[in-house]
């Protein structure tokens, strides 16, 4: 999960881990993409406005190094564009701050299923 905002990091990071998943954190760009390289997360949980890099740039990074890590955006501006480019451009959901836990976390779990159901192998 990527926020710079250390509050927000901390009340997801509780609610994930309430709800049963792993968790890691990064306040940017910096610290994520190493984070990512060493863990290979199932989902990326990542704010839109980060220092550095923001979400979606980080988002194209992502995918020119190869990786299929679903993410699921998060922004405090709800605005219809970045639902659009999130969903047309990145094929992501976005939601936007502050969030409902029990939302968020079913929207985790959502996006979660759909990238098994798109990766599964037939035999």
């Amino acid at each position: 999960m990527c926020d710079d905002n250390e509050d927000t990091l901390e009340y997801l990071e509780v609610l994930l881990r309430r709800a049963g998943h792993v968790v890691y954190t990064a306040t940017g760009h910096g610290d994520l993409m190493p984070l990512i390289n060493s863990v290979r997360p199932d989902l990326l949980l990542c704010d839109i406005y980060l220092p550095g890099r923001n979400g979606f740039q980080i988002a194209e990074q992502l995918r020119a190094q190869g990786e299929h890590i679903p993410i699921v955006f998060m922004t405090a501006f709800d605005t219809s564009l970045y639902r659009a480019y999130a969903q047309q451009v990145e094929h992501a959901p976005c939601i936007t701050k502050p969030f409902d836990g029990d939302k968020l976390l079913r929207q985790i779990e959502s996006t979660l299923q759909t990238h098994v159901q798109e990766h599964a192998f037939v035999a």
